[in-house]
């Protein structure tokens, strides 16, 4: 089973690069050190 984001579809980023965001907010960085 695939999962489908909802917000991926008419926004101008990846899957993956909108999964990788999640997960920084999810580790609850600054973001001088998300930056890096």
């Amino acid at each position: 089973m695939t999962m489908k984001n909802k917000y991926v579809w008419r926004s101008r980023i990846s899957e993956h690069q909108f999964r990788q965001i999640v997960r920084l907010f999810s580790v609850d960085l600054d973001a001088s050190q998300i930056a890096r």
